[in-house]
């Protein structure tokens, strides 16, 4: 929704990742399982930083619904929480994610791989 304010933040923004996998190979099914992370440059993912903005003010100068968005403690009502500290101003935001694969081989195309792989030397 809001920084702080009324002026909105980037909704684009860079982050660092750093991960490790592991793929095993089963005969004709493959399974793969992948950890990461990424530190972000901003504070504003999940939408949590700086100072409560007073919901009459974002509701005029933006709309209803981003004064709802941004404090949800008291919907329709003038929020109590105006200028009180909103999260972590200090820290960035980081996020994890891990995935599991399994990828079932339906043809290996051996003809295909000996006639037309380039690394082979061709008679």
């Amino acid at each position: 929704t809001v920084k702080e304010g009324t002026d909105p933040y980037k909704l684009d923004q860079s982050a660092i990742p750093v991960g490790a996998g592991l793929k095993v190979n089963a005969g004709r099914v493959d399974f793969q399982l992948e950890w990461g992370f990424r530190r972000t440059y901003t504070d504003y993912i999940d939408d949590v930083s700086g100072r409560y903005v007073d919901n009459v003010q974002l509701a005029f100068e933006a709309s209803p619904l981003t004064a709802a968005l941004a404090d949800r403690t008291e919907y329709g009502e003038t929020s109590f929480n105006a200028d009180r500290a909103r999260g972590d101003q200090e820290t960035r935001d980081w996020y994890y994610y891990c995935g599991l694969s399994i990828t079932f081989i339906i043809s290996k195309f051996t003809d295909c791989e000996q006639q037309y792989n380039w690394t082979r030397r061709r008679n």
